[in-house]
């Protein structure tokens, strides 16, 4: 059984590579300013890695990334790379943070 056959809306893929250098804002500064966690962040659920990203500096393809990879809550997130099995559940506590 495949995760589409419990449910079509289930999404399984490999994310974008994003580059958020020339991005990254040291304060919140307009309101296209919006926090920022690395997947080893969110992974290992460190809310003092907070970077901020001001999306009007953003490219279409920046855009484009970001709405790809935008969690919410209920998401399960997976790495790709690095430790294997390290998991996470995005819950309404992680988007608040």
């Amino acid at each position: 059984m495949s995760l589409s056959q419990i449910d079509r809306n289930i999404k399984i893929y490999k994310g974008p590579w994003l580059k958020s250098e020339n991005l990254i804002v040291a304060s919140k500064n307009n309101e296209f300013t919006e926090k920022y966690y690395t997947p080893s962040a969110i992974l290992q659920e460190k809310s003092d890695s907070v970077k901020l990203v001001d999306l009007s500096k953003a490219t279409k393809n920046q855009l484009k990334i970001i709405e790809t990879i935008r969690l919410y809550k209920g998401d399960i997130v997976i790495t790709r790379s690095g430790t294997i099995g390290r998991v996470s559940y995005i819950t309404s506590n992680m988007i608040k943070l």
